[in-house]
């Protein structure tokens, strides 16, 4: 693949990420989650960061446009990781603190497959190629322009997946320990992630040792 045409598309969506904190995300889910990160950011020096009373959609005005039934609970049915994200982002940097989570994420995992790919001792250009057809993907660029939270869990995965690659490939416990930590951040995230755990214990205690005997 030719050079000039990886760095123009390379510059196309940076241009294009750059434009996604400037819409505003109006949809149920997003209008959900903006309400829940700003619902738990404490504002009381008797609570640290956050306060988890609050997550939930009780009393609040995103209620008008939701099924009340699904959502008028005393705790949200997600795990907090994601709104805590957005919570602190929001606190740093404002409203364009939670436009920025998916779109860091949408970096994060490019960045991540990077450097997989590198400890895969994959060729350069089928990188090249690789990460121009993910950082191209229709489907990645659409949630980095939504407040979801399904690009933030992927960048938690890849991360584990990198930390596993690294313990494989070096054979040191503090990686299969930081593994482990974007794992159980992931499933703090989104429940389904806990069908990650089936393959990342295979890996782990079965082809890891393999490789390092």
């Amino acid at each position: 693949m030719r050079k000039e045409l990886v760095f123009v598309c390379i510059f196309f969506v940076f241009v294009l990420c750059v434009s996604f904190l400037f819409i505003p995300h109006i949809e149920n889910d997003e209008a959900v989650y903006r309400t829940l990160a700003k619902r738990i950011t404490c504002n009381d020096p008797k609570c640290f960061i956050f306060d988890f009373k609050k997550y939930n959609l009780l009393e609040s005005d995103v209620l008008k446009i939701l099924v009340e039934k699904a959502y008028h609970q005393k705790a949200f049915f997600h795990p907090p990781a994601f709104i805590m994200t957005l919570s602190l982002s929001n606190r740093l940097f404002h409203e364009i603190g939670l436009r920025l989570v998916p779109v860091v994420s949408f970096f994060l995992i490019i960045f991540i497959m990077y450097h997989s790919l590198l400890l895969l001792q994959i060729k350069k250009q089928q990188i090249i190629n690789t990460l121009f057809i993910t950082a191209t993907s229709s489907l990645l660029l659409f949630n980095a322009s939504k407040l979801w939270m399904d690009l933030f869990l992927g960048t938690l995965l890849f991360t584990s997946f990198y930390f596993i690659l690294l313990f494989w490939k070096r054979g040191l416990l503090r990686y299969s320990f930081f593994a482990g930590v974007f794992l159980f951040l992931a499933t703090f995230t989104k429940y389904w992630a806990l069908a990650s755990y089936i393959p990342f214990i295979y890996f782990l205690f079965v082809i890891s040792p393999n490789k390092q005997r």
